[in-house]
């Protein structure tokens, strides 16, 4: 066994070290908790595998949250609650999962690049997918992500192996591994695309046939459907799945943004964030290098498959964590140019000129790529410690049975570390009206759009104009103070579950842009208007009603704390502070916040 090792080691003592410099690189404050960038992610993954710790049945993930809750649930958590229960639950376990799974996958990259271009191109390949700024940042993160695409890399290998050799070991080993992507994470689906475009190189036509390819289809996608299917059913509708109860899918106004979304997506998120900007145009330049083997034609595919998911579910692609899955087939291409580019780099500098020019320049956009991975890294590290000391405050001074109410730009970091349940709202500005039996004041409510919005009569528009006591032919006589009553009369009214339905989109923020726009003079087009309507009119009656104890004087008392962070609330809303101060002792107030006692 040791020969063996040795022998291996010494015949890709490269890789090695590539690999152990990936390792290094994820190790680096791999001891941080959960309250680096996307701490809400990780604190979310955190508590429904510390609750499974309690509960171990896999389709009753759940939050330490009295709402109802859309989240990418799945496999990650389960085994890292599994793990918790063996060895002892802690954020760095978490962390050491995603390392561990990526590192896994490292080496099938490794094998699957090799296979298909060469032993250069594939060390190339991996030294890019080391220290990539979202490859190394989210690779030892507290979340599913780097599992999920490092089951796919290896569902690809072994799926190749099957095209290529008809050998039903490699066929059933590619159901097992693609069940694993898609339930670490259902997204991962997208990894059908190359699968069955390989599959089309060999076969051409004769797949639309082949039964192994449906069989194939069924057995990978079927459970994990199902599971994320009934999970929503077995929590009564706690929590919900983030892919099919959110609208993430892109419309026309979305794909004709050139600027929002083609230009800032998939040139500035991807040129910044995910390749750095000389990594940008190496990916490019071997996007654009002709393929050798009609086989290699696989990346293609892959690439097609995972932008293909990003452009149809264009209005959810917000997080950069969302490009991993991209991230290990554009390795591939940079790492391709590169070999075949520095293959002959001794010619290119002996030819001088021009020649020995492009050459350094080259190297040099290799270097910067490098820099800026590591420094891009070490930004996503820095820590929002004010999460961790509301959470203590908020921890010393109640109990474990008490529920708390926080106020936050983010969303479950105190809970998390607290270990308390509660009710979450992200909007500070509206939470004086919240307590007080009403939501808006008249200068929050754009009056000509809701009057064009409100010309159609149907679903929740019902409500709206009877709470108005205006017929739709007569909302000229609209005006801002009676718009805000009527709002107020909508926030409280239970019909609105109607049309609210079981999955609200809860997020008030997104309101606000409309707002600034209209208050701007800014002159919103038809599609803009549409989804004005559906945010003010749903979102935002959803966002109080999740949290009904907030506009029932009756109920406020079964909250023991508020938690406000992330907002200086003394200055950015005096009405507010002045409101809760003249009604709750405050036990803490600092840098981090500001906590009352409610009760």
């Amino acid at each position: 066994m040791g020969d063996s090792l040795r022998k291996i080691v010494a015949e890709h003592k490269m890789f090695v070290l590539i690999f152990l410099f990936a390792l290094g690189l994820r190790m680096w404050h791999i001891t941080n908790p959960l309250i680096d960038i996307h701490s809400w992610r990780q604190c979310a993954s955190a508590m429904v595998a510390r609750n499974y710790m309690a509960n171990m049945n896999f389709f009753q993930p759940a939050l330490d949250l009295d709402n109802r809750y859309p989240m990418a649930y799945g496999l990650y958590e389960y085994v890292v609650g599994l793990l918790g229960k063996a060895v002892g639950f802690s954020d760095i376990l978490g962390r050491l999962f995603s390392v561990g799974m990526f590192l896994f996958g490292f080496v099938y990259f490794y094998k699957l690049v090799e296979m298909f271009f060469s032993r250069n191109a594939a060390l190339w390949a991996c030294a890019f997918y080391a220290f990539l700024p979202t490859s190394a940042y989210y690779s030892r993160n507290f979340q599913p992500d780097a599992s999920m695409v490092a089951m796919t890399i290896v569902f690809l290998y072994y799926f190749a192996l099957w095209v290529d050799e008809d050998k039903w070991q490699y066929y059933l080993l590619s159901v097992i591994f693609a069940n694993l992507s898609f339930l670490f994470k259902i997204p991962s689906l997208f990894i059908l695309v190359p699968a069955a475009g390989y599959l089309f190189i060999k076969e051409g036509i004769r797949i639309f046939i082949d039964w192994r390819w449906y069989l194939f289809v069924f057995l990978s996608a079927a459970f994990p459907l199902f599971f994320h299917w009934y999970v929503p059913i077995a929590t009564h509708g706690m929590m919900l799945s983030a892919f099919f109860s959110q609208d993430k899918w892109a419309g026309k106004s979305v794909l004709l943004d050139w600027t929002g979304f083609w230009w800032e997506r998939f040139y500035i998120n991807l040129s910044e964030f995910q390749l750095t900007h000389t990594g940008y145009f190496i990916f490019l330049f071997g996007l654009f290098k002709p393929m050798t083997d009609r086989k290699q034609w696989l990346f293609y595919y892959w690439a097609a498959g995972v932008l293909a998911f990003f452009i149809s579910s264009a209005k959810g692609m917000t997080h950069e964590y969302y490009w991993l899955p991209f991230i290990p087939v554009a390795c591939v291409f940079m790492g391709r140019f590169c070999v075949g580019y520095f293959g002959n780099w001794k010619e290119r500098w002996r030819a001088g000129g021009i020649k020995r020019a492009v050459l350094a320049f080259v190297c040099l956009m290799v270097i910067y790529s490098f820099g800026f991975s590591i420094i891009r890294y070490d930004d996503r590290c820095k820590l929002f410690i004010n999460y961790k000391q509301i959470s203590d405050v908020v921890k010393a001074n109640t109990t474990a049975e008490d529920k708390i109410l926080v106020i936050s730009r983010s969303e479950l970091e105190v809970f998390y570390y607290a270990r308390r349940h509660g009710n979450h709202l992200r909007d500070l500005k509206n939470l004086a009206g919240y307590f007080g039996n009403c939501g808006f004041a008249p200068g929050d409510i754009d009056v000509a759009a809701l009057k064009t919005s409100l010309r159609d009569k149907s679903g929740i528009n019902e409500i709206v104009l009877a709470a108005l006591g205006l017929p739709a032919d007569k909302l000229d006589a609209l005006t801002a103070d009676n718009a805000a009553r009527a709002m107020n009369a909508v926030l409280i009214n239970p019909d609105v579950y109607r049309y609210v339905g079981l999955v609200p989109e809860f997020y008030i923020d997104n309101i606000t842009d409309y707002y600034n726009l209209a208050k701007s003079g800014h002159r919103l087009d038809e599609n803009q208007l549409k989804v004005l309507n559906r945010k003010l009119l749903q979102d935002a009656y959803s966002e109080a009603l999740k949290d009904s104890s907030l506009v029932d004087g009756n109920t406020i008392d079964k909250y023991k704390a508020l938690a406000i962070t992330d907002y200086d609330v003394k200055k950015d809303s005096p009405q507010t502070y002045g409101f809760l101060k003249a009604r709750y002792p405050v036990i803490a107030d600092g840098s981090f916040g500001i906590v009352f006692k409610l009760k």
